[in-house]
């Protein structure tokens, strides 16, 4: 009975691997095909315009926060202004895309089972309206897997209480804003909850500290870049002010 039940699971693995192995070749196709929209020309003439020698939101307008344009400089660096950039682009973010499915699953697994975490993932790639945005060049999508790793991270410190994990997890919350300002409602999420467990006692207040002192530092840094670059006041009015 166990050999036959370890058999259908077996067998029920490979069949879903296979169905997903079949979505990410039919993704991969759409991503190469797929219309490009002004916003993803968008992204690519800021970082060629920073490539050209130009400080963003100084000499030209942008109101996204500038990470994703850091991102994209080796590939603007390498291709220059040809058509190989918008390809090579376009397959980066989709191998973004498959990060944000790999630790949708792991998340799935390590918080349920492997199953649901298998189920998640052939459901999202099987869900047009997250393909489209979840393949194009945008800003959202580094920004959405800093987020997952982000709690994934945290969710292994929940389990080990090993510092690393709390370090890093907070690392790649900040660097989720720094790709997009939209990340603020999943930050308020995740500290809302690491506040609300230390109260109810469930972690410690060394724990809070830790996380959020990793957070700001990178936020320091962040800011410090800003003064540096004389665009703090520039970066306030466009991606701050304008934006909200």
């Amino acid at each position: 009975m166990r050999a036959q039940l370890k058999n259908y699971s077996s067998v029920k693995a490979i069949f879903f691997s296979i169905v997903l192995l079949i979505l990410l070749f039919i993704i991969f196709q759409k991503s190469l095909h797929m219309y490009f929209d002004h916003d993803e020309f968008e992204h690519l003439h800021t970082t060629w315009k920073i490539y050209s020698g130009e400080k963003i939101y100084v000499d030209f307008f942008q109101n996204h926060n500038p990470l994703i344009y850091l991102f994209l400089f080796p590939l603007i660096t390498f291709f220059k202004d040809t058509i190989q950039t918008i390809l090579a682009t376009r397959i980066l973010f989709f191998v973004l895309f498959s990060g944000i499915l790999l630790f949708t699953y792991r998340i799935g697994k390590l918080v349920f089972d492997k199953l649901t975490g298998i189920l998640t993932v052939i459901f999202l790639s099987a869900l047009p309206v997250f393909i489209s945005p979840g393949i194009s060049i945008r800003p959202e999508v580094p920004m959405v897997l800093c987020c997952l790793v982000s709690l994934e991270l945290f969710f292994r410190y929940l389990q080990t209480s090993s510092s690393k994990f709390l370090v890093t997890s907070s690392f790649f919350l900040a660097l989720s804003y720094l790709f997009h300002q939209e990340a603020i409602f999943f930050i308020l999420f995740l500290f809302g909850f690491i506040i609300f467990n230390t109260y109810k006692k469930r972690l410690n207040f060394k724990s809070l500290i830790y996380f959020v002192s990793i957070f700001l530092f990178i936020f320091i840094i962040f800011i410090t870049y800003l003064f540096f670059t004389n665009s703090f006041m520039q970066y306030y009015t466009l991606c701050i002010k304008l934006n909200h």
